[in-house]
């Protein structure tokens, strides 16, 4: 017999069950809302409000990514429910209560980023990389003190891909390590030894080493607009 499918609400009874807007639609942007159903509180991320470009190409892909990736990672400890969205503009995930990553949030700091680690190894084993780790506020520290991970718009389950993915996940996993190392530098220094330092060293190299092509590619278009606006100007000139 197929299992039963998970019920979920339709648009009317999250309207209906509202609590608090947490974020307001923006031109591309998702309107982000807590509500209540069946007893428990939920966090809806909807592109429906937006533009046309936000409704129908950047939200609905970037919820693709999103719901693929809570999908492979359902039923690990640290990273929210999700439930079946009303369409393909939405995504629904359960409401976590905690405080986004903070001196003040962390009461013993060494045990949180212990849990950290863990959780990300067991992300990592899913074929998932979370790849947005510095954005402190996709960080929370529940009330025992413990890690969660949310907003995974930015994640990618890549390990699947043929030939580059492999590369594309060894990557992944860098960059969510390197995040880590930020914070174990940050808000437990004493849990680096000697071998971690050095990596921190590595992954700080690495990334600046990174900045160079950005940087190169921003200098480039920045020539080659002014380039355009003294032909125009040029241009202009030579008119009638």
């Amino acid at each position: 017999m197929p299992p039963r499918p998970v019920p979920s609400p339709r648009r009317t009874e999250i309207a209906s069950e509202l609590v608090s807007d947490l974020q307001r639609p923006g031109f591309t942007s998702a309107r982000v809302a807590r509500f209540r159903w069946n007893g428990r509180d939920w966090i809806l991320k909807d592109y429906e409000p937006c533009s046309w470009l936000g409704r129908w190409v950047i939200g609905p892909f970037s919820l693709w990514r999103e719901r693929s990736a809570y999908a492979r990672l359902q039923g690990i400890d640290g990273v929210p429910e999700m439930l079946p969205a009303p369409d393909r503009r939405a995504l629904i995930i359960s409401y976590v209560p905690g405080r986004p990553l903070s001196r003040e949030a962390l009461s013993d700091p060494e045990r949180f980023l212990a849990a950290l680690e863990r959780l990300l190894e067991k992300i990592h084993e899913r074929g998932v990389v979370h790849l947005d780790l510095r954005t402190k506020t996709n960080l929370l520290v529940d009330e025992r003190g413990l890690p969660w991970l949310i907003d995974f718009s930015s994640a990618a389950a890549v390990r699947s891909w043929p030939l580059i993915g492999a590369l594309c996940f060894a990557i992944g996993r860098f960059t969510d390590r390197s995040a880590l190392l930020k914070y174990r530098a940050r808000y437990a220094p004493e849990m680096l030894d000697e071998s971690a330092r050095q990596e921190l060293r590595r992954h700080g190299r690495v990334r600046k080493l990174l900045v160079v092509p950005a940087l190169w590619h921003a200098w480039r278009g920045r020539r080659r607009a002014k380039r355009e606006r003294r032909e125009k100007l040029s241009a202009g000139d030579a008119g009638p």
